[in-house]
Formats: structure tokens, sequence, C-alpha cells
């Protein structure tokens, strides 16, 4: 062992006898502020249960007010926007669907009139189809023409060979604009 490694320091000099403090047991209870001693004294306590933690606090009231508005937001927007399967055009409502049966995936767009429809003669409609791989790569395409008439559904059906598609494209054009819909291919 080496000698000449100090002695820790006791808090003390060499001789003198360490300081010894003696208080009535409870007395420094009198110096606590109020809620401190009433919570040592099990008075009161912090609040117990999921839903009390919560509210007990205008800082966790606020918390928890501010989580129930943004879940009631991206809920009330992923309602009414519909997906990127629907859309609407020209005052005509678009929706895309495609499901895979046999080695084939069968495409459908539907097209239904909106209440504020107001034409009186026929639209024409242009709708190119891309079939989508599991690789993000455009396997296929296909075009048609279509005329809306007021008062009628129309429906476009396209059909494209199942090589591992994932997924539809379809892009719709009138003389008004266009608008592009999205669909995942239900596997059956």
């Amino acid at each position: 062992m080496d000698r000449n490694i100090p002695k820790p320091v006791d808090g003390y000099d060499d001789g003198a006898e360490p300081l010894v403090f003696y208080a009535p047991k409870g007395s420094y209870r009198k110096y606590e502020q109020k809620i401190y001693s009433d919570l040592a004294s099990g008075v009161t306590g912090p609040a117990k249960g999921f839903f009390k933690v919560l509210v007990s606090t205008r800082a966790n009231k606020l918390t928890l007010m501010a989580m129930i508005f943004f879940v009631a937001v991206v809920l009330a927007t992923s309602f009414l926007s519909g997906g990127k399967n629907q859309r609407a055009l020209s005052d005509v409502n678009l929706t895309l669907s495609a499901f895979s049966f046999d080695g084939r995936v069968y495409t459908s767009l539907e097209m239904k009139e909106s209440k504020k429809y107001s034409r009186k003669n026929g639209l024409l409609f242009t709708a190119d189809f891309c079939a989508v791989n599991s690789d993000s790569e455009v396997s296929d395409k296909v075009s048609d023409h279509v005329i809306f008439l007021p008062s009628e559904s129309k429906t476009i059906h396209c059909v494209f060979n199942d090589y591992e598609l994932s997924k539809i494209r379809c892009k719709v054009t009138t003389d008004d604009g266009n608008v592009e819909l999205e669909c995942s291919i239900i596997h059956k």
C-alpha cells in the first residue's frame, strides 16, 4: 500500500469532537410551508388515477384539450376528404376502384352528377389509366373517352394483366380542367 495517500477529511479538526445537532422530533415542521407539511403528513397527496392526473393542474387540462382538438381535426379531415380515389370535376363526382381476379386487374371509373350539376348538354371526359407495379413503375396505360349526359351515371371499365400491380392511377380531363385519382388494387 502507498502511504502517501492523504486521508479523507472528516469535516472537523484533529482532536475535536464532531458537532451533533439535536432537535425535538418533528419541530422542523413548524418552519415549513403548509402545503409541504400537509403533503408529508398525508393530509393532501398527489392525484391518483389516470384521468385525475390529466386534469389535476391547469397545464395538464390545456394539454388534454389541445390533444382532443387535434385528434378531432385529423378525424374530421380524413372523414371529409374521402381519399385519393374520390374527386369532383366539373360538378361530376368521380370514384376509381380496382380489384384483381384470376390474373387480371379490373378497373372502373364511376361518374355521377353532384347536387350542384347545372349543365344541360353533355360533357366530354377523357380518362388516362396507368397501372403501377410494386416497384412504382408504370407497366401499362389505357386511354378512354366518354360523354357524360345530365341525369345519367357513367362507368368506364378497363382491364390490365396483373404483373404484380399494386395501384391504379387515373388522370381525368375535361374542358374545365383535370384531376388525378389513385387507388390500391384489392386482391381477391
